[in-house]
């Protein structure tokens, strides 16, 4: 992943997080001193956001967001409810499984945890809702949202990962794993990544445009013998009762 960010940018990114914190709206002026942003400069970044229906002045000198960038974040709202409508159902996964079960979601180069169900087991593995990781370091997750991609930006994806990515495990071996989840429907990843955490997961498509991971994750003795067959079964079942009408 890149590890340079454009500064005004990172200007622009600033403004509107304050405009959207800022009860009343914010002035002009206001900005520029919380921010530190030269005056040119943030006046040139609100008449831009203006302009794009991002932000309005309104009568009183004060910014607010505007509906322009409402209709931007439109297609993850209809994400984050389609997301609650599967708490139970992904609960009803974890407790027919005994496993702790994820919904994960490509954001950039990582898979981002979106809702989870952890098993009612004292020792479940867990994965914390916002945590994110590489794809290339995502095991079965990772593989199933990569495969989902157009097969040049997969490409790229693992090609620009991190070295560290492939401390563990090749990036040959996960361009396979990602293979086999674009032609299976399946990933497996069976202490590929670590000996002691076994994971199997399957696309879950929540829009048109957005495909996301539903994972079961737990330990080796969960997957042996016709445990992991039996475990595959439940999962496409689960995940095809899942899938939006």
């Amino acid at each position: 992943m890149a590890t340079t960010t454009i500064p005004i940018l990172e200007k622009t990114v600033a403004v509107l997080e304050a405009i959207s914190t800022a009860k009343d709206g914010a002035s002009a002026k206001a900005l520029m001193l919380s921010l530190n942003i030269p005056p040119a400069s943030c006046y040139r970044i609100l008449r831009t956001l203006s302009r794009h229906n991002w932000i309005r002045e309104e009568g009183d000198g004060q910014y607010r967001l505007a509906f322009g960038l409402a209709a931007l974040t439109r297609s993850y709202a209809e994400t984050e409810l389609l997301l609650r409508q599967l708490e139970f159902p992904l609960r009803a996964l974890s407790d027919d499984t005994g496993l702790s079960v994820k919904i994960s979601l490509r954001e950039g180069d990582c898979a981002v945890t979106a809702l989870r169900a952890d098993s009612r087991r004292q020792n479940a593995i867990t994965s914390p809702i916002g945590s994110k990781t590489h794809l290339a370091l995502a095991g079965a997750a990772g593989a199933v949202l990569l495969a989902g991609l157009p097969r040049l930006e997969a490409e790229e994806i693992l090609a620009s990962a991190p070295k560290e990515c492939w401390a563990s495990y090749s990036r040959e071996a996960f361009r396979q794993d990602v293979t086999q989840a674009r032609v299976r429907g399946i990933s497996r990843a069976l202490g590929k990544f670590h000996p002691s955490i076994y994971a199997l997961a399957v696309p879950l498509r929540l829009t048109k445009k957005n495909v996301a991971a539903l994972a079961v994750v737990g330990w080796p003795d969960d997957f042996q013998g016709s445990r992991q067959a039996a475990m595959e079964k439940k999962l496409r079942a689960h995940a095809a009762r899942m899938q939006p009408a």
